[in-house]
């Protein structure tokens, strides 16, 4: 990995990192911006595999989009430790919901960027 390479890592990801943390603000029943953080990562992961092809992440930019913006963005560690608050509180609704939805939805982003990107990436 060349210095070039690695700077456009450190800037990306350090976009990513700032944006998780303005959406870790919106918070409600369920910790909202976490999820739809990882969410949106998971989206922008597939689309930046997908648009660079065999490329990927061999360049600055799937470096940039995937690893940096997206693995800043994401944060699988929040989501982790958000879910053991909940079991330990024992609210086992907000844990198993926290759970699902994080991974139905991730996933969904996923199909969904595999099905819409053909056509977006015309």
């Amino acid at each position: 990995m060349n210095a070039t390479l690695m700077v456009a890592l450190a800037v990306a990801g350090g976009v990513g990192s700032v944006l998780r943390l303005v959406a870790s603000k919106w918070t409600g029943y369920l910790p909202w911006g976490i999820m739809v953080a990882n969410v949106l990562a998971s989206g922008l992961a597939m689309l930046a595999k997908l648009g660079l092809g065999d490329a990927y992440p061999h360049t600055p930019i799937g470096y940039s989009l995937a690893l940096g913006v997206a693995g800043g963005f994401s944060t699988f560690s929040a989501f982790v430790a958000q879910t053991a608050e909940y079991f330990r509180e024992r609210k086992l609704r907000k844990a198993v919901l926290n759970i699902l939805l994080t991974f139905v939805l991730s996933s969904t982003a996923v199909i969904g960027v595999l099905e819409l990107a053909p056509s977006l990436l015309k």
